[in-house]
């Protein structure tokens, strides 16, 4: 992460209390909201997330709830995870869509494995090659609970979990890098048909 982002990798994976008390320092400043994201992947902590969410629903009812992912949970687990976002007060999710044509989502993804939370999963469970290289997963990150697969994840994956979240009653956006060769106007359909709004994201390449 380029230092002028004004983000700081920290040394070590903060405590569900550790965040919780970030959080609330954070919002104290009449922030109306809070959007769990990262370096990394933020569903490799669902367990944690769902903690802090719930506590602030508790303690600041008014808040609204995001999160930004890549959507690389599996069909098998789609509900289940939507479910529990939208239960811990997550009332929004911003997907990552590298592209609306399946073989050139692979490649621009480069998916290693699901991110699911339902059984121990072995190191490096549901990651991209880009949170390897930025860092963004930490030995704590692969300790929580999930689930291994022995196929890669796939577009129909991330569609089907958009489709789960909205189904919840949860506002998802898809956003688009547009990169070179990526369909625009086919990503925008995609999102339509998923009942997604869609936004589009300048490349720097």
């Amino acid at each position: 992460m380029p230092t002028a982002s004004g983000y700081t990798p920290l040394e070590r994976e903060l405590s569900e209390h550790e965040l919780l008390q970030a959080v609330e320092t954070a919002v104290a400043c009449d922030h109306t909201g809070v959007c769990f994201a990262g370096l990394g992947e933020p569903l490799l902590r669902l367990g944690a997330l769902e903690a802090c969410a719930r506590q602030l629903r508790i303690s600041r009812p008014q808040m609204q709830l995001r999160v930004t992912t890549n959507g690389l949970v599996s069909r098998q687990s789609a509900n289940e995870v939507a479910r529990r976002l939208v239960a811990a007060g997550v009332s929004r999710a911003s997907v990552a869509l590298a592209s609306a044509d399946p073989k050139q989502w692979t490649s621009l993804v480069a998916p290693l494995h699901f991110v699911d939370e339902t059984e121990p999963r072995p190191a490096q469970g549901g990651i991209t090659r880009g949170d390897v290289q930025q860092g963004g997963v930490k030995q704590a990150d692969q300790q929580q609970g999930g689930i291994a697969s022995t196929s890669l994840p796939a577009l129909d994956d991330v569609c089907a979990f958009v489709s789960a979240l909205v189904g919840f009653g949860c506002d998802v956006e898809l956003t688009i890098v547009a990169a070179p060769g990526v369909n625009l106007d086919a990503a925008a359909a995609l999102a339509s048909q998923l009942g997604a709004s869609f936004r589009q994201r300048d490349y720097h390449g």
